[in-house]
């Protein structure tokens, strides 16, 4: 018998194998999925992130916004998005720049950023848009 036809005995020890592994990977998720539950909101949670920053030149035309976001809370965020606004002398906004944290937060401490935006504005603002909540899935 030729060793890829789907009679093999190779073949049906495969089919086997796969037949018998799907109730046992499917509880093998099943089980992980109730160790690892991550909470994911679109809202901060009681405003446990903090960014702090302060802008500096860069090449002409450019200013860089960076500073750090800090987790004042008791569970690590994930995939943390930030807006940095530049504004003018009365308080419009005249440059947006929305931008992820590369680091997770980790809970009681800090991530740092550094955004680069365009010159022209008199002040800067930062905010947290959101963030992922909970620990990383182990491997």
């Amino acid at each position: 018998m030729d060793a890829f036809s789907p009679w093999s005995p190779t073949a049906e020890l495969r089919r086997n194998a796969r037949s018998s592994m799907g109730p046992l990977a499917t509880g093998f998720v099943l089980a992980l999925s109730s160790v690892f539950a991550v909470q994911t909101v679109g809202a901060v949670s009681e405003g446990s992130l903090h960014p702090s920053w302060s802008d500096s030149a860069m090449a002409e035309g450019w200013r860089a916004v960076c500073g750090d976001v800090r987790n004042v809370g008791q569970v690590p965020a994930r995939s943390v998005a930030i807006r940095v606004q530049g504004l003018g002398s009365t308080g419009q906004v005249v440059s947006t720049r929305d931008h992820y944290v590369l680091a997770d937060v980790p809970a009681g401490s800090r991530s740092v950023f550094c955004v680069p935006m365009p010159a022209g504005a008199t002040s800067y603002n930062v905010t947290v848009l959101r963030a992922d909540w909970g620990f990383v899935e182990a491997p």
